[in-house]
């Protein structure tokens, strides 16, 4: 039985990429809405930054999940 080795953060970065390609919006322009850097949405999306609570929220809401 195989198991997952995908963190938590990776699984969400993952889905955050997957939205914003989907929504076509650059990194930038999630960057600008959330109020922080591009680099910082990259470490998002690969895993390696989690996304704070507030800062999820702000993203659900332009996502308009």
């Amino acid at each position: 039985m195989a198991t997952s080795t995908m963190s938590p953060s990776r699984g969400l970065g993952a889905l955050v990429r997957e939205w914003r390609v989907g929504a076509g919006m650059t990194q930038q322009e999630v960057a600008d809405a959330l109020g922080v850097t591009k680099p910082y949405v990259c470490q998002v999306e690969t895993g390696r930054t989690a996304l704070t609570g507030e800062r999820l929220k702000v993203l659900a809401g332009i996502a308009r999940v």
